[in-house]
């Protein structure tokens, strides 16, 4: 899919990684319309001292998880991260409503100035 130019794709061991920034966000087109049934994001699995706690998986906590579908600016879906403080490594988001149709699937960190890193998303569909 197509990914914003702000983020770098396949670095440090195939991450997409956006620049520090406030409110960072990442995005997927689907090339069309189609139904989604869920999504499963695969985090940054990394100890290291620059990381909130050490531990690099901690910068995607409240995270929100989009669904849009044509040029409507307004979601279809929207699943607010609940961790109080790690995501985890694999976060498998199915709650998302029977017949939900969507063409992008955006990932963002509201309300924080953070780096976003995400190794895989992987996006369902019937």
């Amino acid at each position: 899919g197509d990914v914003r130019p702000e983020s770098v794709v396949g670095r440090n061991n195939n991450l997409s990684t956006t620049k520090l920034e406030s409110n960072p966000w990442w995005e997927v087109s689907l090339s069309s319309s189609v139904v989604v049934d869920s999504v499963k994001i695969y985090n940054r699995y990394l100890l290291h001292s620059a990381c909130p706690g050490g531990i690099c998986s901690r910068r995607l906590r409240g995270f929100r998880l989009e669904i849009f579908n044509g040029d409507d600016a307004n979601a279809v879906f929207t699943y607010n991260d609940p961790s109080p403080v790690d995501p985890g490594l694999v976060i498998s988001i199915t709650t998302v409503p029977f017949g939900t149709v969507g063409d992008r699937v955006r990932i963002s960190i509201p309300g924080q100035t953070q780096y976003l890193h995400i190794r895989e998303v992987q996006v369902f569909s019937e």
